[in-house]
C-alpha cells in the first residue's frame, strides 16, 4: 500500500524513482517508473547503479540517481528527489535496513518487474545525512537540485548552478521477475509481458485502449479506407469526435526481436527510421480522408462518421523519445509537410502521450487541442523534445 501523500506523485508522474515504508507491511520499498523499453533492458540483465545522498545549501534534501545501461555507451539516469515525508523515510530505513521489496511500472502505470533489491555497501556517512536531512517544499529548488545531483553522478553533465550533492554508490543488487500484465477494458482485452515478441502489436493494443477510456466508442483500432476497388488499412487507431479528427501511427522500438544490445546511434537511427516512414504514411491518411468520395470503416467494414471540426492532427507514436541532433532532421520533415499538404504531424513518444492524456482528463480538455499545441511549439521552438507541464495534476509543488 501506497502512502497517500506519495501515490498521486507515482500516478501522475512520466518516469521516476520512489521509496516508502508500507504502512500495512511496514515493508520497506522502492518504486520504479521508466520507459517501457528501459524495464525490458532490466529484465535481460541491464546493469543497475543507484546512488543515494544529499544536495543543498543552507538545508540538505535527500536524493541521488539511479543509472540504467540499457545502453553501455549512454545509461539512462533517472534522479531521486524526496518530495513528501514518506520518501525520506522510505530511504533511511532502506540505507540502514539494506534490504527491499521492488517494483518497477512501465508507461501505463503497469508492474511489469517485481522482486527484491539489496544494498551491498553503505557507509556511516550516509546513514548519518540521510538522518538529518529532508524533503523538497519548493518548486524553484527542484531544477537546480537534480542538476547538481545529475552532476554527482556523471561530472561530464555541467550544473548551472553552485548547490553542492555528495551522492555514494551503494551498490545495488537486484533480483527481478516479470509479471503478466492482464489490461481489460470496455474496448477489449489483452495480456503482454515484457519478453512479448509481439512488441508493435502491444503497443498498439496499448495506444487504443488508452484513448478509447478517454473517448469512448469514437475511437477506432485499424480503420479501413476504400478508395474504387481497393481497400486498405487507413491509419492504426483514429479519433474521431466532435472536436477534433486524430489519426495514429504506432511505432514500436522491438528490442526483444534485436539481435544483442544496440549502441545508443544505433538506437537513435532506428527511432528516427520508424518516425520518417510514419510521416509519410500519415500524410497519406490524411490526406485520404479528406476526400469525401473515399469511404472510411472500421474493421467489422461499417461506415464511420466524420467530424465537423476543421482540427485534424497526426501523431507518431514511438516507444521512447532519444535525444539527437539528427531529430532536426524530422522536424524539417514535419515542416514541409505542413506547408505542402497542410498535414499538422506531432512526434510523441507513450510516456509523454500518456501525460497528455492524463492532463486532457483532468483539466477537461479536448486530447486534439494539446496536441495541436504541442505541434505548434515544435515550429516555434525548433525541437521536438518538449516535456509536458501542467498544474493541474497533482504531482506539482
Amino acid at each position: 500500500m501506497v502512502p497517500k501523500d506519495l501515490e498521486p506523485i507515482i500516478l501522475s508522474e512520466l518516469v521516476g524513482v520512489w521509496a516508502y515504508v508500507d504502512p500495512e507491511s511496514a515493508t520497506s520499498t522502492v518504486v520504479i517508473k521508466a520507459a517501457g523499453t528501459a524495464a525490458k533492458s532490466m529484465a535481460k540483465g541491464a546493469e543497475v547503479k543507484l546512488y543515494l545522498g544529499v544536495a543543498g545549501k543552507k538545508e540538505l534534501f535527500v536524493g541521488g540517481g539511479l543509472q540504467i545501461y540499457d545502453t553501455q555507451d549512454n545509461p539512462l539516469i533517472l534522479p531521486i528527489f524526496a518530495r513528501t515525508e514518506s520518501e525520506v523515510i522510505g530511504w533511511r530505513n532502506i540505507a540502514n535496513e539494506r534490504s527491499f521489496r521492488v517494483i518497477i511500472m512501465d508507461e501505463f502505470d503497469a508492474p511489469v518487474l517485481r522482486g527484491t533489491g539489496y544494498l551491498n555497501k553503505v557507509n556511516h556517512t550516509l546513514t548519518k545525512v540521510l538522518a538529518t536531512a529532508s524533503w523538497i517544499s519548493n518548486a524553484k529548488l527542484l531544477d537546480p537540485f537534480i542538476e547538481s545531483i545529475w552532476h554527482a553522478i556523471d561530472p561530464r553533465y555541467i550544473p548551472t548552478n553552485s548547490i553542492a550533492a555528495h551522492v555514494h554508490d551503494v551498490e545495488l543488487q537486484l533480483d527481478l521477475k516479470q509479471t503478466l500484465i492482464i489490461s481489460a477494458s470496455e474496448s477489449g482485452t489483452f495480456q503482454y509481458d515484457l519478453s512479448d515478441m509481439h512488441e508493435g502489436a502491444t503497443q498498439e493494443n496499448h495506444l487504443h485502449q488508452q484513448l478509447y477510456l478517454l473517448f469512448g466508442n469514437n475511437v477506432f483500432l485499424s480503420p479501413q479506407i476504400e478508395r474504387g476497388k481497393k481497400i486498405r488499412e487507413l491509419t492504426d487507431v483514429l479519433v474521431v469526435s466532435s472536436k477534433s479528427t486524430l489519426f495514429f501511427e504506432s511505432k514500436a522500438l522491438c528490442l526483444n526481436d534485436s539481435k544483442g544490445d544496440s549502441c545508443y546511434e544505433r538506437r537513435v537511427g532506428k527511432v528516427i527510421s520508424h518516425a520518417e516512414k510514419a510521416i509519410g504514411q500519415l500524410e497519406g491518411a490524411v490526406k485520404s480522408y479528406r476526400k469525401p468520395e473515399y469511404r472510411v470503416m472500421d474493421s467489422a467494414g461499417i461506415e464511420l462518421p466524420r467530424s465537423d471540426s476543421p482540427n485534424q492532427t497526426a501523431i507518431v507514436v514511438i516507444s521512447e523519445f532519444v535525444p539527437h541532433d539528427n531529430w532536426k532532421i524530422i522536424l524539417e520533415l514535419i515542416r514541409n509537410t505542413y506547408l505542402k499538404s497542410d498535414v499538422r504531424i506531432v512526434v510523441v513518444d507513450l510516456a509523454e502521450l500518456m501525460r497528455l492524456i492524463k492532463m486532457s482528463s483532468y483539466r477537461n480538455i479536448n486530447l486534439g487541442i494539446l496536441l495541436n499545441q504541442r505541434f505548434i511549439a515544435s515550429l516555434e521552438s525548433e525541437t521536438l523534445d518538449i516535456r509536458s507541464e501542467d498544474s493541474s495534476l497533482p504531482f506539482n509543488l
